[in-house]
């Protein structure tokens, strides 16, 4: 009888049948895939002998997007070819069973495991990989004390640390250090700061303390008869040389990888995320610099108002000391804002840019030199800390104590650090609350034209956010496509298994193995252009692998069911 459907007996022997091999492959698949990714952090000492069995149990997880089309694969070939090379098939369709209805079970189960496969990849993976960053960073005294103690130094982010032996202590209850290490014999080598030369310090015995924060580990690292490069750029003259010091004190973050990649985020998460950027540190930091940006140029802005009407603007340095800038005015230039002497008609100081600075005993000092700059402040201050600018005073800079008639010296060039405006002028406050977009719509304004900071970090900003949108897409494309991909995988598996039913079964998974690696490749391509170039090109290919499998499995259908 044509278009009889399948008797349910059947319907669940194949149905177990490609279930039982299904399962059987992918855990398989999983665990030699979650071997493979945790190599490296065994290898490196990251791990504790416990500790790797509980990280390979949890990399299983992430793995079973990856494992699953091809386990599907390769179960629908088996399972089809076994009954197309015993003739059960053939007997199916002389009992007029159609070829659609043989494949029913193929496409229940594909079916499910596309849906299952969707809620693991959105839901059940992002926190799984959470966990398993978590333990390699939380582990960060293990690895350091396995690296030491094996002869090697440990790298973190321009941090290097090496010593003869390492001792780990654990928790500590009254610093609240979740682990405490000795070292003996070490040397520290920092060189997070672009274009410096590295600061080394060496001891004889070093307590190395680690404390758990949001952003990262802290290392703080207590040194007890120390050498170290000793650098300070501020003051009257520059000092650097080697010191000995009874002990020394310096800490480090490490920063935590949990919250700088989408891959860590649910559904839910990734929609947040593109809505709000902001959640993203990179974009954060970028936002940041963006509104102290705006915020400098509106503080010189002031300033320059102030000198033109005044020939004075007061400044208020970080620790409260203010200093009087006494000038003409303030000139856009290559190398900032300028600001410009005291006209010729000055009784005093023509020709001069003077800056008086109050001592907290009464002094004044004061600093005269051709011209001074204001220059960006440093970036590591907090939103609510306000935004600064440093000035520094070029060429030949004459320093006088007013207290004093007979008091002068001369230096070479001066500068101070972190200066704004006092607190109840300081127009700059508003721009630490607003988003990054907020700030984009702002910096567009074209009163900006003329700032040579404002533009690239406008442009650095628009730059990361429209990355990061673009990455939060693939991210959701790749997890539909890898999942969507073990329905297609299944059902080309199977009619390529009773196409080729004269085969031995290798050959036929052969034809369907390479053509489905060739899909998770485009796949994974897809993805990167995605994220990197172009959401357009990037989808189109990303999606070709699927379609052209799917175009294979039906091409063959078609020939299936004539013959």
């Amino acid at each position: 009888m044509v278009g009889m459907r399948l008797p349910l007996e059947l319907y669940l022997y194949v149905g177990k049948e490609l279930l039982r091999l299904f399962l059987l492959t992918a855990f398989v698949l999983v665990w030699i895939i979650a071997f493979a990714a945790a190599v490296k952090p065994i290898s490196e000492g990251q791990l504790s002998v416990t500790d790797t069995v509980r990280y390979l149990s949890l990399a299983v997880v992430p793995m079973v997007p990856f494992a699953a089309p091809f386990a599907a694969g390769f179960a629908a070939t088996l399972s089809y070819h076994r009954l197309a090379s015993d003739n059960e098939l053939l007997a199916c369709t002389a009992s007029g069973v159609s070829p659609r209805s043989i494949l029913a079970p193929v496409l229940v189960l594909g079916g499910v495991l596309t849906i299952g496969l969707m809620l693991v990849s959105h839901q059940l993976v992002p926190g799984v990989m959470r966990q398993m960053e978590r333990m390699l960073q939380a582990d960060v005294g293990t690895m350091l004390v396995t690296a030491i103690n094996r002869g090697d130094g440990v790298r973190f982010e321009g941090l290097s640390i090496y010593a003869d032996k390492a001792i780990s202590y654990g928790p500590s209850e009254e610093s609240g250090a979740f682990d405490e290490i000795e070292l003996l014999g070490m040397a520290i080598s920092d060189t997070a700061k672009e274009g410096q030369a590295p600061k080394v310090s060496t001891a004889r015995r070093a307590l190395a303390q680690l404390f758990e924060q949001a952003e990262g580990t802290i290392v703080a690292v207590t040194l007890y008869d120390a050498a170290g490069m000793l650098e300070e750029d501020r003051g009257e003259e520059e000092r650097r040389g080697l010191v000995w010091l009874e002990w020394a004190q310096e800490s480090w973050l490490i920063p935590s990888r949990l919250k700088h990649d989408p891959k860590f985020e649910t559904w839910q998460g990734l929609g947040e995320l593109y809505r709000d950027p902001d959640r993203f540190p990179e974009i954060y930091e970028l936002g940041l610099e963006m509104a102290q940006a705006l915020g400098r140029w509106e503080i010189t802005r002031e300033l320059r108002f102030e000198l033109r009407r005044d020939q004075k603007a007061v400044l208020v340095s970080a620790d409260g000391v203010t200093f009087h800038i006494l000038g003409s005015d303030i000139a856009w230039t290559d190398r900032g804002p300028v600001i410009q002497p005291l006209p010729p008609t000055e009784p005093e100081g023509a020709g001069l840019v003077r800056v008086q600075r109050y001592e907290a005993d009464g002094r004044v000092m004061q600093y005269e030199a051709a011209s001074a700059v204001l220059k960006p402040g440093h970036y590591e201050v907090a939103r609510e800390r306000g935004t600064f600018v440093n000035l520094e005073m070029e060429g030949v800079v004459v320093v006088r104590d007013l207290s004093q008639t007979d008091d002068r010296n001369e230096l070479e060039g001066y500068d101070w650090q972190k200066l704004h405006l006092p607190r109840e002028r300081d127009p700059s406050e508003e721009f630490l609350s607003r988003t990054s977009e907020e700030l984009l719509v702002e910096a567009a304004d074209p009163k900006y034209d003329g700032d040579q900071y404002i533009r690239p970090h406008a442009a650095a900003l628009e730059d990361e956010i429209a990355h990061l949108r673009r990455e939060i897409i693939s991210k959701h494309h790749e997890r539909a496509a890898l999942s969507l991909s073990c329905l297609v995988m299944l059902f080309t598996g199977a009619v390529m298994a009773i196409r080729l039913r004269t085969a031995i079964p290798l050959v036929v998974y052969m034809w369907s193995f390479l053509p489905a690696l060739g899909t998770v490749i485009l796949i994974s391509s897809g993805q990167q252009v995605m994220e990197s170039q172009s959401v357009f090109g990037g989808a189109w290919l990303l999606w070709s692998g699927i379609a052209a499998l799917g175009l294979m499995g039906l091409t063959v259908f078609s020939q299936v069911r004539k013959h």
